[in-house]
């Protein structure tokens, strides 16, 4: 076999192994409870690094901080936190059981003809938004607000009445991993055009006065990023030689 036939497959294995799921197996979920300055400062700190994975917000003294960790974190940090009295307790043994959970649930769901309620992809969403103008000409209309880095257009949905006098802006998704964030828009948008067409009263009050300007995902490189290889990184990351923020 040749050098050049060797160099070939192993940048096609290596570039397959990059693509593969990166799997969470052995990770914790910890509950912290600060008791004192010193210990918000400390994870304030260790919040900027990726091996510490913060879920929540860090915010005063009593109040329980979630931290996701890796087998070898664990027992680096579990040492630190007996150092300096801070307590903490072990909520879920393997984050990848979750993970898992919810892949399953997204499976019995994939059929399903609506996104709304679901973990829709970047194209669904699209569709969505272009479905969406299609059934509802008179109050719906759409724009591209820009590029990504890597060309996907961010689609911003319009949907006003001919009174609409002050605008909204209202978007989704900033954070990739949160794709609760994503089906919370699609679900005010389908809900507020099926209560307009409804004749609910506050929806007719609220279309007629305000024009809405709704874009559900404002990072569709990163959010198809934690769709298809790591669902809970937070950091920047190379991903085909390109930096994508999830």
């Amino acid at each position: 076999m040749s050098l050049k036939l060797v160099i070939f497959f192993l940048l096609i294995s290596s570039s397959l192994c990059a693509e593969e799921k990166y799997s969470f197996d052995g990770y914790k979920l910890i509950r912290i409870t600060p008791k004192s300055l010193y210990h918000i400062q400390l994870l304030n700190y260790w919040e900027n690094r990726p091996e510490f994975d913060v879920w929540n917000r860090i915010k005063s003294i009593e109040e329980t901080v979630d931290v996701a960790l890796s087998p070898k974190a664990f027992g680096r940090y579990k040492s630190l936190f007996k150092l300096i009295d801070l307590p903490f307790t072990v909520i879920n043994e393997n984050i990848q059981k979750l993970l898992d959970h919810e892949q399953e649930s997204m499976a019995r769901n994939k059929n399903t003809r609506s996104i709304v309620g679901k973990y829709a992809r970047y194209s669904e969403i699209i569709s969505f938004i272009s479905n969406m103008e299609i059934d509802n000409p008179d109050i719906a209309s759409s724009y591209s607000a820009g590029k990504t880095y890597e060309n996907r257009d961010l689609k911003v949905l319009v949907l006003k009445t001919s009174t609409s006098q002050k605008s909204i802006w209202i978007d989704c998704g900033i954070h990739s991993r949160e794709w609760v964030s994503i089906s919370t828009c699609v679900w005010f948008i389908d809900q507020l055009v099926k209560d307009f067409r409804n004749s609910d009263p506050v929806a007719t009050d609220l279309l007629n006065f305000y024009e809405f300007h709704i874009l559900p995902l404002v990072n569709p490189d990163g959010y198809e990023y934690s769709h298809s290889t790591v669902r809970k990184l937070r950091f920047f990351t190379i991903f085909k030689k390109k930096k994508i923020q999830v």
